[in-house]
């Protein structure tokens, strides 16, 4: 399983005791202000999903709602429905958001 962001700070951080606690120096401050920097880029890393090879976008319901059952959205990088696809996790992996240009 992958180590979150998360559980990678506080591996790092457990690893600076005993002066986490009581932080003075300037070059400490850095240290810490440097792991928490690359946490957070490690975190909007696992947010982003690598779409470069994604050349067909479908939308396809299941579900028993007031859509159309069955595919309800089809583009195609071919015919320049799109040329750019981009998808993200919002909201703690509960929204699944997808940008196309």
């Amino acid at each position: 399983m992958k180590e979150t962001a998360v559980q990678w700070l506080v591996e790092k951080l457990n690893q600076c005791e005993p002066f986490y606690s009581g932080i003075v120096s300037q070059e400490h401050k850095q240290y810490i202000d440097g792991i928490i920097e690359q946490a957070l880029e490690m975190e909007a890393k696992q947010k982003k999903l690598d779409l470069t090879n994604i050349t067909r976008l479908e939308v396809i319901n299941h579900a028993s709602n007031s859509h159309p059952v069955g595919r309800i959205l089809t583009m195609y990088k071919e015919t320049e429905d799109f040329t750019v696809i981009d998808a993200e996790f919002q909201d703690g992996r509960r929204t699944l958001k997808i940008f196309i240009s």
